[in-house]
């Protein structure tokens, strides 16, 4: 048996079992097909008793990977993102795959800080959200200069800098600002506010390009104080929507569902009801939006499959594969309590 204390190693399950070590190695690596079960077994059972675990660092030194993949999310306090962690680890657990998680709390040092952090750890791949602050027009050179440095296998999910040569994966943002803008307009609305993330952020530009689209469509125009810029968080939400009841607007479609939860806060303060006097609507429909009173209008982005189709593409590009394309997909409007028609 192993001393007290000793940690058992790949040769002392290999004695233990009465077997070779290349058979051990065979067995918990998975690619023990070619071994009788019976022998497999007793390799299991050794390990197992031994209380074996592998040395991943001294592995990661002889197969020059480590199976290891660096996750960044802005704000992990979020719901999408929160949601979409959870499908990229079970979609890349199922590849043989462990996640290191780091959130950036939208700050580019920070961005930064865990790009080293992934190049120190010698992650086999990096999915991507990088802050608002990174695709910003001052920082935007900067972030991409250190990524190529760290020289990993990388993706973009949800956001990804303008004319990104790397592969991103998102909602259609366009089309998305397009689809919630067109279903506020019909029910009446021709003053609609819009609290949007950073401009600088091609997220945000697209969702506002298509929801332009929408007005033009119609033969109006959006108005530029109906824009408001800020953070996907529930104090932007608050804070926008004190600047839009300033001037005419009667609907406000934010970007995130997060910021609707601060409009619809900022609008009880004031005493406006929703939706007969102000209508609201947000995007992503995060979990609680369907709890929340009244319900909240969105658009449910595909959140499993945008994550899953990511981290596929990321294990293809970590095997080596060079055409990975980008991929973009249509959000679905689910109309709630919170819109209504004008003075319906």
């Amino acid at each position: 048996m192993i001393a007290r204390g000793k940690r058992a190693t790949i040769k002392d399950v290999a004695a233990f079992a009465g077997v070779s070590v290349t058979t051990v190695s065979f067995v918990l690596n998975g690619r023990g097909g070619s071994v009788p079960e019976r022998t497999a077994e007793r390799v299991r059972t050794a390990a197992e008793t031994l209380g074996y675990r592998p040395d991943f660092a001294a592995r990661s030194m002889v197969m020059r990977r480590t199976n290891l993949v660096g996750v960044l999310v802005p704000d992990i306090s979020n719901g999408f993102f929160a949601e979409m962690v959870g499908h990229i680890q079970r979609a890349l657990a199922a590849c043989g795959y462990d996640v290191i998680l780091c959130n950036g709390g939208e700050s580019f040092e920070n961005d930064l800080k865990y790009l080293n952090i992934f190049a120190d750890r010698k992650t086999d791949g990096l999915i991507l959200t990088p802050s608002e602050a990174s695709l910003s027009d001052e920082r935007r050179g900067e972030f991409l200069s250190a990524l190529s440095e760290i020289d990993i296998p990388h993706i973009f999910l949800d956001r990804f800098p303008s004319a990104a040569s790397s592969p991103c994966f998102a909602a259609d943002n366009e089309e998305s600002g397009f689809l919630m803008t067109r279903y506020i307009l019909d029910l009446g609305h021709e003053r609609i506010g819009f609290l949007t993330g950073s401009l600088s952020s091609e997220t945000s530009r697209l969702r506002l390009r298509g929801a332009e689209r929408a007005f033009s469509e119609r033969g109006l125009s959006l108005r530029r104080e109906w824009v408001k810029a800020g953070r996907y968080d529930f104090l932007s939400g608050k804070k926008g929507a004190a600047e839009l009841f300033e001037t005419d607007v009667t609907a406000i479609f934010c970007f995130s569902d997060v910021q609707a939860y601060g409009v619809c806060a900022a609008a009880g303060e004031r005493g406006l009801k929703i939706p007969s006097e102000l209508s609201v609507a947000g995007f992503d429909d995060v979990f609680g939006s369907a709890l929340f009173r009244p319900s909240l209008t969105t658009l449910r982005q595909p959140a499993e499959k945008i994550a899953r189709a990511a981290a596929g593409a990321l294990v293809r590009a970590m095997k080596g594969e060079d055409k990975i394309e980008s991929a973009f997909f249509p959000a679905e409007l689910i109309a709630r309590e919170s819109t209504a028609p004008l003075n319906g």
